[in-house]
């Protein structure tokens, strides 16, 4: 997890299984994304330690589908729903048809990685 100049985090793919199915969730190995509106990210957010959201507080936020968290108050609500749960989920928030369940990996009381399942919303429930 990175912080650009606005303070707002961003995830970094270090890693990925390829599905055996034609229809399936191909992600770039370096590639920086959103965390609010992924899985991993929203995972890195709610468990991580020091998080800082105060960069949001102010900040309309990239609305990539319907589904998008826009406002600080939607992502605070969304990170205690995945602090109870264990887990987080992305329901086509950055792209129609996707769907990613994900999951901190803790250390010490704090997650250090995250590790998600992405593919089409028709074989994912």
């Amino acid at each position: 997890i990175e912080r650009d100049e606005d303070g707002i985090y961003r995830l970094i793919i270090i890693g990925e299984c390829e599905s055996k199915h034609s229809l399936s969730a191909k992600v770039n190995i370096g590639a920086m994304h959103e965390c609010y509106c992924a899985s991993l990210g929203k995972c890195l957010l709610a468990f991580s330690k020091d998080i800082d959201l105060s960069p949001y507080k102010n900040r309309k936020l990239e609305k990539f589908t319907d589904t998008t968290i826009t406002t600080f108050s939607g992502l605070k609500k969304e990170l205690e729903k995945i602090k109870e749960n264990g887990y987080s989920i992305d329901n086509e928030e950055r792209e129609v048809g996707l769907y990613c369940v994900g999951v901190p990996i803790m250390c010490g009381g704090y997650s250090i990685a995250a590790m998600s399942i992405s593919g089409p919303t028709s074989r994912i429930k």
